[in-house]
């Protein structure tokens, strides 16, 4: 399908309420939708959309499972479980950040299906552009880059500090929130559940949250050129975890993007609210 650059407008409201982007095409709820969650994370952000999950949505919990092994060993029997869990229906990858990482490199492994993808706030490949010193991971990503034994330092740091306090991490994440996530950031509800995702990823799914972001820190961008599943992107305008620019590159790099569909005034969680709300009907 020939691209598209979709700007999608809306009235402003809270990125709790439902109705976002009714303009935007429902998803064919024939396919069999497999969530990929952010990292760190779980499962428990479908509940972030605050409406019931459809029968047909399921999540793959990452943060659990197959702890030992190569990245690429992991990958393939990721692309397993989810051939597995889609039983034979047509198969939807739903990523979110760098779980849309996860979701692509599972795509590049399911040649013989129906797939189809939709990836939400995506990160594109690092050296794919000049991403890093505009993303609130940098410290991160490039501790990863530089010094595998540091970040691993640095992770067993982090999951110390979760297993006393969620509040300091979360608070240094959110610390440059911008746009409809600074209103997400002080809503009780989602303090909460962003606290108990925050500490079951870095508990855990310690493991497995370190091997994907040292697989993320490599160049992974020749994936995005063998992909030809069809692929519609969702990218806040004001996101500072993946920048809006990570979109573009991707929607370049990937052979079948049908749409790039930017939301103004969203960041990064609120887009995945967004979606979630859209598309759970």
């Amino acid at each position: 399908m020939g691209r598209q650059l979709r700007r999608t407008l809306a009235e402003r409201r809270s990125p709790l309420d439902r109705g976002y982007f009714a303009d935007i095409p429902l998803m064919n709820d024939a396919a069999e939708t497999i969530y990929f969650h952010g990292l760190p994370g779980t499962p428990d952000e479908l509940k972030l959309a605050r409406r019931p999950v459809p029968g047909n949505w399921q999540a793959i919990d990452r943060s659990v499972g197959l702890s030992g092994g190569s990245a690429e060993a992991y990958f393939d029997h990721l692309a397993e479980r989810v051939q597995d869990m889609s039983g034979g229906a047509p198969i939807r990858l739903v990523g979110f950040s760098l779980g849309a990482v996860a979701a692509l490199q599972v795509a590049s492994r399911i040649t013989d299906r129906s797939v189809s993808l939709h990836l939400v706030s995506a990160a594109a490949p690092l050296q794919s552009g000049d991403f890093l010193p505009r993303m609130a991971g940098k410290s991160v990503f490039s501790l990863a880059r530089r010094s595998p034994l540091a970040f691993s330092g640095l992770c067993a740091i982090q999951s110390a500090i979760v297993r006393v306090s969620v509040k300091p991490l979360a608070a240094a994440l959110f610390s440059s929130a911008q746009g409809l996530d600074l209103e997400l950031k002080n809503a009780p509800q989602f303090k909460a559940q962003i606290a108990g995702i925050f500490r079951h990823g870095l508990g855990l799914g310690l493991q497995n949250y370190k091997r994907e972001i040292a697989a993320y820190v490599q160049d992974w961008s020749v994936i995005l050129l063998n992909i030809r599943h069809e692929v519609t992107l969702w990218h806040g305008e004001m996101d500072n975890w993946s920048p809006p620019e990570m979109a573009a590159t991707l929607g370049r790099m990937l052979p079948n993007v049908s749409a790039v569909n930017m939301l103004p005034e969203h960041s990064h969680y609120s887009t995945l609210v967004a979606y979630f709300q859209q598309n759970m009907r």
